[in-house]
């Protein structure tokens, strides 16, 4: 199927002139087909008027909003006839305006113009070749009588079909004009446009200036796949995997991604999401990670058991109270196993210099306490310890 393509600019007034037609061919029973394929971005030439050779001349180009749309219909078809052509009388033959160039029309140049429709013998200045849809057959009709044999004024459905005509001509190339240029944005491809902010990045990291940098690569190379695929992949984690977050910033680069097609000049937030992206998909592999400790986890000993444990140590919180400020340690064993000690003690250790080595930084530690409870906090199964020491640690 043949399609066309025009700005978007300009197809909302070819909509408008397009379904107008229509509607009137829609009293004759007209065939056609007017629809939208698709809206894209596409790299228009601007023309200017040479003033001098009186010709259009190419001064620039212009990415802006176009659109791709079918338009078919059956030529100069009036109910049960076909507009073949019409007939002006001449000083030595007859003007023939062909309209269905599938017919050679040639003999009505000196055939004299009387209708057949009334009878009368009379000449006529003007006359129209109506072809019947089901036989073939010709009929040679005067132009005041047409109306009167098909029930159509055919001169003037004639001038419409002209008109889709003129349309399909015009739009076999989507261009634009250097004086009407102030009635179109200059816009960007999504996904172009991340992708070249991505080889950016993978070969020179992120900077401030990498959303106008992209832009000047948009202009003079063609990316290459890899980072098409690479920038598909980003926008499709965005629109279809990652859509639980509701952090303002991570929901308006989906916002750019999905919902601007196509962006609007560039834009920090589009090119800032392929390092969005890393940085998220970094979090689920350290929270997978987090979630299968957990799951390895178990309860020790019994409540009110002795126990000693060694293995690392970090602080997971804490909390003013009345007698002063409580930590959280969270200790894990060789085994996978946690431990939870709330106190207001500071762990800390000395190294070899005497200077103070911060109970994270230890390499190990090794504590003495009693069991006091069994819970379960974040699908992690953890040991609560109460009145411990540390018995010794590495630094």
């Amino acid at each position: 199927m043949t399609t066309y393509t025009t700005t978007k600019v300009k197809f909302e007034e070819l909509s408008k002139k397009v379904n107008r037609i229509f509607k009137k061919l829609d009293k004759i029973n007209g065939h056609y087909d007017f629809h939208t394929v698709r809206e894209f971005v596409k790299l228009v030439p601007v023309y200017a008027v040479d003033e001098i050779n009186k010709c259009q001349v190419k001064v620039d180009e212009m990415n802006v909003e176009c659109v791709e749309y079918v338009l078919t219909f059956d030529p100069y078809v009036v109910g049960n006839y076909k507009l073949g052509a019409v007939l002006e009388a001449a000083e030595n033959e007859n003007l023939v305006y062909v309209c269905d160039t599938t017919i050679n029309f040639a003999d009505y140049r000196t055939k004299a113009i009387k209708c057949e429709h009334c009878g009368t013998n009379h000449k006529r200045t003007k006359g129209i070749v109506l072809v019947n849809n089901e036989d073939g057959t010709h009929k040679m009709v005067g132009s005041a009588c047409v109306k009167d044999f098909i029930g159509y004024n055919v001169e003037q459905f004639a001038k419409y079909f002209k008109e889709i005509e003129q349309i399909l001509l015009e739009d076999e190339e989507a261009k634009i004009y250097d004086n009407e240029r102030h009635l179109y944005r200059a816009v960007i491809d999504v996904t172009e446009y991340l992708a070249n902010c991505i080889k950016i990045i993978d070969k020179d990291g992120y900077n401030k200036e990498l959303k106008y940098n992209a832009i000047t690569a948009m202009t003079k190379n063609n990316i290459e796949e890899e980072y098409i695929e690479k920038a598909n992949k980003v926008i499709n984690f965005f629109k279809n995997e990652y859509t639980d977050d509701f952090d303002s910033f991570v929901n308006n680069t989906r916002i750019y991604l999905v919902g601007y097609q196509p962006v609007v000049n560039a834009n920090g937030f589009v090119a800032y999401a392929y390092e969005l992206y890393k940085k998220i998909q970094e979090k689920i592999a350290k929270q997978a990670e987090l979630n299968a400790q957990k799951a390895i986890s178990n309860f020790v000993g019994n409540i009110g058991e002795k126990v000693t444990v060694t293995g690392t140590v970090k602080i997971a919180g804490g909390y003013e109270t009345d007698f002063g400020y409580v930590r959280i340690y969270k200790f894990t064993d060789k085994n996978g196993n946690t431990y939870v000690w709330k106190t207001s003690t500071y762990i800390y250790a000395e190294d070899n210099n005497g200077n103070q080595v911060a109970s994270e930084e230890l390499k190990e530690i090794t504590i003495a306490g009693t069991i006091k409870a069994h819970n379960e906090y974040n699908g992690e199964k953890q040991t609560v310890l109460t009145r411990c020491k540390v018995r010794g640690y590495v630094a």
